[in-house]
């Protein structure tokens, strides 16, 4: 009986071990893991070129021989005596003010050509639901000073101080 005693303790003893190497073994995998794993997550982003894209809006002045309100916007890729450091890409958005539908409008380069329309979107009855416009994407050159000019004409609106109603927001990113 002693015998089966000393075996059976001898088999826990055993099972006990196996059982702390294997929790050993884990904890171990989990901490040469965990370091990894850190090791891997703490690349760090760093900014080697300065990237310059800046908007200006300037809205016609109503006047009587105004027909059609418009605004001159001048996009350029400087600053002072800084140039944009990287290639990059850009397009402007307008927006509508308060839930309204834009106006019917279109863009003109700086050399007075149309390079975009506006397009309206309709519902089942025939109404404008929205009006949207894509203007094209424009690019600018790392360390290269320019200056780009459009103007945007907005129709049939009756308002001279048409930028109260609308938002331009200009969207660059680095191009690669």
């Amino acid at each position: 009986m002693e015998n089966k005693r000393q075996i059976s303790s001898n088999a826990i003893l055993i099972f006990g071990i196996i059982i702390a190497s294997v929790i050993i073994i884990i904890s171990l995998l989990t901490v040469a893991y965990s370091r990894y794993v850190k090791k891997e997550n703490s690349n760090a982003t760093a900014q080697v070129a300065k990237m310059i894209c800046e908007m200006e809006v300037k809205p016609s002045e109503g006047n009587d021989e105004i027909i059609n309100p418009y605004c001159e916007i001048t996009v350029k890729d400087y600053q002072e005596n800084q140039i944009t450091q990287t290639d990059l890409q850009y397009r402007i958005k307008v927006e509508a003010k308060d839930n309204r539908i834009l106006p019917e409008h279109y863009w003109k380069d700086e050399d007075g050509n149309i390079i975009a329309r506006s397009v309206d979107v309709k519902d089942g009855n025939g109404n404008i639901t929205e009006r949207t416009i894509e203007f094209p994407i424009q690019y600018f050159k790392n360390n290269v000073k320019e200056t780009k000019k459009f103007t945007i004409v907005f129709l049939n609106t009756g308002e001279e101080e048409i930028i109260r109603y609308v938002d331009f927001k200009l969207i660059a990113e680095q191009t690669k």
